[in-house]
């Protein structure tokens, strides 16, 4: 993702082998709102954080105050 190949990032992630791993989904969750999908990151984010990754919690939140704004 940081070349900007957004679009390639989530379509490496969504056919991961290990898709369900809170790691892969906070990723994906990442590149979703990098690309527009807002509610597709709101869902994979809350995943993760279900799962257990702090990250994801910190990176739901900085999304939520985004999507507040719209």
């Amino acid at each position: 993702m940081e070349q900007g190949n957004v679009a390639g990032a989530i379509k490496l992630l969504e056919g991961s082998k290990v898709s369900s791993d809170p790691q892969v989904l906070n990723a994906l969750g990442v590149a979703y709102a990098r690309n527009g999908q807002l509610d597709k990151a709101r869902e994979a984010l809350s995943r993760a954080k279900n799962a257990g990754w702090a990250e994801a919690a910190a990176n739901l939140s900085q999304l939520e105050g985004v999507m507040a704004d719209y």
